[in-house]
């Protein structure tokens, strides 16, 4: 029996494999030849994640984002000489240039602003196969299913137009001074995460323990971005008259429409500077094809072949009941990629979260049903991917025992 997705409502993956479907016939046209844009592009964003661009025939275009793919922008390409110029239905411009290494230059354009102008944005990316595009799939009421805290601020999930907000990625804010009572911090900083789903998240805060860990939620209101805590403080992140930015912000018992607590300095930094702090930067190192296969736990012996999982591309994924006994049969799942690894949802409810660690291992975090993956494991264990030279051993061991057999009983 096949696993159904009906239960988790996946309105991104019906989506997601509309695209893909829609490119499937672009890359029949002959046109593909005459542009070397149409496909599907993967564009690493300053703010540490990916974008991700599908550039159809007949001037059709979609993208979304590793960090919220259940938001799809639609939009409509125009060749030029040298690039590809983007109009998205959200007001954003993007002008495509392919490098002479077959990458691409993307650069951004906010609403209004002409692309003769200063970009807002420019980064690179590279052209991706169909079926990496297809493992990419969630589902948005995965969130919702997770059992919110019971001060959980309001949720606000991003407009399709905030994903392009200057605020989105990381963040360094003074914390130096002193406050309203005239204490000093332990620490002169600490950092923020504005991440494109619409939380955010703060590392060395100079926060009592009962409020540290906590996240939060942002709304962009015109041109500053506020963050609404559990807790009940609240931030600001505003541009300043210099150009620079500044972070106000409000306690519990102060009302976020009259004087703030305190202001102090805000900068953004890149992903690859707070590496570690958030697992910024950390998705780089791993990619699709390091967990498609079979895996094993760590202390199985190689060339057991004796795999408890197997991950496959397109999403799919099976956990035998009993590894030593594969005849029992096996449960079959789905997978999606996450920051560090894969979160895999298994038939019966249960849900495995394979990622590696900061040596360069894997282990594997097994959630009961009910549990949500921000909880607390039933099992965490090392596990390792079977190699294909090991399959390939065991194929053939498992052929000679065969031959050895036949020739046994022909004697």
């Amino acid at each position: 029996m096949r696993f159904s997705p009906n239960r988790f409502q996946p309105i991104a993956l019906a989506i997601l494999i509309a695209l893909s479907l829609a490119c499937s016939t672009a890359s029949a046209q002959p046109a593909r030849s005459d542009n070397p844009y149409l496909g599907y592009w993967k564009i690493e964003e300053p703010a540490g994640d990916s974008c991700f661009i599908v550039i159809k025939s007949h001037g059709q275009a979609s993208t979304f984002w590793s960090g919220a793919i259940d938001h799809i922008e639609s939009g409509e390409w125009t060749r030029r000489e040298d690039s590809l110029l983007i109009t998205w239905d959200t007001g954003y411009t993007d002008v495509l240039r392919r490098n002479e290494d077959e990458t691409v230059t993307r650069e951004t354009f906010p609403p209004g602003r002409s692309v003769h102008q200063e970009p807002l944005l420019v980064a690179r990316g590279e052209k991706l196969e169909r079926d990496v595009i297809g493992s990419l799939t969630t589902s948005p009421s995965d969130s919702a299913r997770e059992a919110p805290t019971q001060q959980e601020p309001p949720h606000h999930q991003p407009e399709p137009g905030e994903l392009r907000n200057r605020f989105v990625g990381y963040w360094e804010i003074e914390q130096g001074g002193t406050d309203f009572m005239g204490l000093r911090g332990v620490r002169d900083r600490f950092f923020l995460r504005i991440a494109r789903d619409g939380t955010t998240a703060a590392t060395q805060r100079n926060w009592s323990d009962e409020y540290r860990n906590q996240t939060g939620r942002w709304q962009v209101n015109e041109d500053e971005l506020r963050i609404r805590w559990p807790s009940g403080h609240v931030d600001a992140l505003r541009p300043t008259e210099d150009g620079s930015f500044a972070m106000l912000s409000w306690t519990p018992r102060q009302d976020e429409s009259g004087r703030h607590d305190r202001k102090v300095a805000a900068r953004m930094v890149s992903a690859a500077q707070v590496r570690g702090l958030f697992h910024a930067g950390h998705t780089t190192q791993v990619s699709i094809e390091d967990f498609i296969g079979p895996w094993t736990e760590e202390h199985v012996a190689p060339g057991a072949n004796r795999p408890h999982l197997k991950i496959e591309r397109w999403g799919n994924a099976y956990r035998y009941i009993d590894p030593e006994k594969p005849a029992l049969g096996r449960i079959p799942g789905e997978w999606k990629m996450g920051r560090d690894g894969i979160v895999v949802t298994w038939q019966d409810g249960v849900r495995d979260v394979i990622e590696v660690t900061q040596r360069g291992t894997f282990v594997q975090a097994t959630f009961s049903v009910g549990t949500p993956v921000t909880g607390t494991p039933e099992e965490r264990r090392p596990v390792r991917r079977i190699t294909r030279q090991e399959q390939a051993t065991t194929e053939a061991q498992a052929m000679a025992r065969e031959r050895a057999a036949a020739e046994s009983r022909r004697r």
